[in-house]
């Protein structure tokens, strides 16, 4: 005898809200967006503080943040916006002192290269 353990689509309408991972069910925009900022840090130059990525030691590449910290960095910071500038503007005041937020604010702050209206959404 097989037992219905409520993990198939058709009967997941009568799960609690809290037996379902919002991180699992995030849309897949939003996980290729999470997993393309890469990880940085902050570097004193003469004319202040700049941010640059990290690079892997053998291939030269920007090394990409872990999804979960990017996950967990974005909830812990950004659960309160209203909207798309109020998360703007708390990026921004983030910015000055994580570099995590500096290059997440080169990401969807560049006038150069807007994002796609989905991906704001």
């Amino acid at each position: 005898m097989s037992k219905d353990t409520g993990d198939t689509y058709d009967n997941i309408w009568d799960r609690n809200s809290y037996e379902i991972s919002k991180k699992a069910n995030v849309a897949f925009n939003a996980k290729l967006f999470f997993y393309s900022i890469p990880k940085s840090k902050f570097i004193l130059t003469e004319d202040g503080k700049i941010t640059d990525t990290i690079k892997d030691p053998i291939f030269d590449m920007d090394v990409v943040q872990p999804f979960d910290i990017t996950w967990n960095k974005i909830l812990e910071n950004l659960w309160s916006s209203n909207d798309w500038n109020d998360l703007l503007s708390k990026v921004r005041r983030l910015a000055k002192s994580d570099p995590f937020f500096a290059t997440l604010r080169d990401y969807i702050d560049n006038p150069e290269y807007p994002l796609p209206e989905n991906t704001i959404t």
